[in-house]
Parts: C-alpha cells; structure tokens; sequence
C-alpha cells in the first residue's frame, strides 16, 4: 500500500514537472518569435502586428500599415506611367459609385484617406453619381488631367489597374480594393523598384 502511494505521489510530481517545463519553454517561444515579427522585400523591412493582421513599415518618419505584404500584390501589373503620374501629382482627385457594395465602400474610403496622408497628397473627393450618404461633388475621368489625375475606384470581379487618359481605373471587389491599395503605396514607396 506504502509503495502505491510513493508511486502515484512521484507520477504527481513528474506531471507537475513536466507541466512546469512545458509553460516555462513555451514562455521561450513566445518571447523568442515576438523579436522576429519582421519580413523583409529587397532592402524594405515589415513588421508584423502582434494580431499577424497587419504590416507596418516606417516611411518618412511615419509607420505606414499595410493588409498585404508585398509578394502578395507584386502580381497586379500597372505601367509605370501610371505611378509616376501619382508620384508627380500634387492633387488628386478620388472617386467611386456610391451605390455600390457597401463593404467596398468602407475599404474605398480607408483607401482614400491611406493615399493621401501616406504621400502627403491633397485629395479632392467624389463620386461617379449622386448617391445616399456621400456629399461630394460629381467627378468621372472626364474630369482628368495630366496635372490632377483621376483615381476612380471601380466595383469589379477582376483585380486591375488601367490607365484611361489620366485617369487612374482601380477595378477590383472588397479584397481586390486592399490589394490595390497596398499595391499603390508599395509602389509609390518604390518597394518594387529594385524587385523586376
């Protein structure tokens, strides 16, 4: 009986122990993986947010966030006319439907704000037609020039960029709108420059 309950008092001490040694190492892992949040593209650095929703990189001071990491949108192709003119641009003026999905509507509208403050850019607002909720002026490509630029958010099932004139098409659903988004400002940065 004496040796039954040495036996079952020891096996309580080997599980505490092995329990103690399990919470102690995974303290270690955790501590170890929080100094190596990083991903890097070509000479650019990310860091990943404690949740992994998100990137940030430091650009001109300031920490700019990011949905996607670079590999993930380097696949959409836009002419590289297309990122001067918005490099160039001290204006530019932004526009959609507002009668579209409302969750693109959202991700527009972070996207708009994104641009502008990222890049020190004046945005001048609008909308492709009246509609509830927005109370922008009308503005569609006919209103681009090669001084201000037009970037019309455009609800669609294909990811794209085109350049119409001066007028800066971004097509693309709720996703393809983040992806978009992050794909300007990757290459506005110059983040795909050295990466051909």
């Amino acid at each position: 009986m004496k040796r039954r309950k040495d036996n079952n008092r020891r096996n309580q001490i080997l599980i505490g122990v092995v329990l103690v040694a399990i919470m102690i190492f995974s303290g270690f892992g955790i501590f170890s993986d929080q100094g190596n949040n990083s991903i890097y593209y070509g000479k650019y650095k990310l860091s990943v947010s404690n949740e992994g929703r998100f990137l940030f990189m430091k650009y001109q001071g300031k920490d700019v966030v990011f949905y996607n990491a670079p590999a993930e949108v380097r696949k959409i192709s836009a002419d590289a006319a297309v990122i001067q003119k918005l490099k160039g641009a001290k204006f530019l003026i932004t526009t959609f439907d507002p009668l579209q999905n409302p969750n693109n509507l959202a991700i527009i509208d972070t996207a708009r704000f994104d641009i502008g403050v990222a890049f020190g850019k004046q945005i001048i607002p609008g909308v492709t037609r009246s509609g509830k909720g927005y109370e922008f002026p009308v503005y569609t490509c006919e209103n681009a020039s090669s001084y201000i630029p037009v970037l019309y958010f455009n609800e669609s099932n294909e990811t794209s960029v085109i350049d119409n004139n001066n007028c800066i098409i971004l097509n693309g659903n709720n996703t393809g709108m983040l992806q978009l988004r992050d794909f300007l400002m990757y290459s506005m940065i110059g983040v795909f420059d050295e990466k051909k």
